[in-house]
């Protein structure tokens, strides 16, 4: 914990845009930040693990779903009695039974979290499952889950289109260059083409991970400002 301390401390806390859902804590939330590639979990009580300044990597995240908890009615033709609601996380190498991770792409195992994480947002009423629902759209965008669909009206090339467009130009990209030191020789390549090798290389793993790859840059730089 010393290094996540060091981490938020001298990096987390000082660098990035952050986003919290939601935006006023009933019981617990969850900030973001896209510019390092992860996220936090916020306590409206500051004891116990409320204290600590744990931070998660987004490529840590195996899934991601809202729950609900309630009493079932007593009576028939009665509601059922609302107790709490939020989001439930897990983390790669947890609890990772029932887990469907074919769609997600680039993911690191957690150090040491194997349980599921139960971030309740309210205990107050039903329709604060918004705010769960809100910060499960959060993790959609984050892995691209809709990168692949159009609005109703777009007639140009999707999220996803476009990265794997990217990815095609840096492939060539980097065959153009081994060409080059192929019959050039390493000393023909220049800092430009080194330059222009490595934007393919992240293209593709951009387009190989469904975009996962780019918060994982961000998150391994923040990690290496500690080393």
């Amino acid at each position: 914990m010393k290094r996540q301390n060091r981490l938020f401390e001298e990096v987390y806390s000082k660098e990035g845009k952050k986003d919290t859902y939601p935006s006023s804590l009933k019981e617990m939330g969850i900030e973001f930040c896209d510019d390092l590639g992860m996220f936090r979990i916020l306590h409206r009580s500051n004891t116990g693990r409320g204290k600590m300044n744990e931070l998660f990597r987004y490529d840590q995240v195996a899934s991601y779903e809202e729950y609900i908890d309630e009493t079932p009615a007593t009576e028939p033709g009665k509601n059922p009695e609302f107790k709490e609601c939020g989001l439930k996380i897990k983390l790669l190498g947890g609890n990772m039974s029932k887990v469907n991770t074919d769609n997600k792409k680039g993911l690191r195992p957690h150090p040491y979290i194997k349980h599921e994480i139960k971030v309740c947002f309210s205990k107050k009423d039903r329709s604060d499952l918004q705010y769960a629902h809100n910060a499960k759209c959060k993790f959609d965008y984050i892995f691209g889950v809709h990168d692949d669909e159009r609005g109703l009206f777009g007639f140009g090339r999707s999220k996803a289109e476009k990265r794997e467009d990217a990815a095609a130009i840096g492939m060539a990209a980097a065959f153009g260059t081994a060409f080059k030191a192929a019959t050039k020789g390493e000393e023909a390549v220049t800092e430009a083409d080194k330059e222009k090798l490595k934007e393919g290389i992240n293209a593709m793993n951009d387009a190989a991970t469904g975009g996962m790859a780019v918060y994982t840059r961000r998150a391994d730089d923040a990690e290496a400002k500690i080393k």
